[in-house]
């Protein structure tokens, strides 16, 4: 599991090489209230934009190929069944 602040790059090149993992995207100050679960190809956290789109601008990702890692970083945020606040209605995750 890896998380993501500020580093959009880092970020891109893992997306890239973990084509079938999985991404968290969190607030940068996570709390329980918005953990949304996307698989690694989601175009709406995939797609190129400007500098710190993804990863900067109150947000950053949390990043696995296994999603029970992500599982327990939601515990650890507060989602005491580790289950998400959201889950990508387009990519569909789960």
């Amino acid at each position: 599991m890896i998380g993501f602040v500020d580093d959009d790059g880092g970020y891109m090149a893992w997306l890239t090489a973990h084509p079938g993992g999985f991404v968290v995207n969190v607030r940068s100050t996570a709390g329980p209230g918005y953990a949304v679960l996307h698989r690694a190809g989601c175009r709406f956290i995939y797609v190129p934009r400007d500098d710190r789109a993804y990863t900067g601008r109150g947000y950053r990702k949390v990043v696995s190929d296994d999603i029970d890692d992500l599982r327990a970083f939601a515990r650890s945020i507060g989602r005491w069944d580790g289950s998400f606040s959201q889950v990508c209605g387009h990519c569909a995750p789960l």
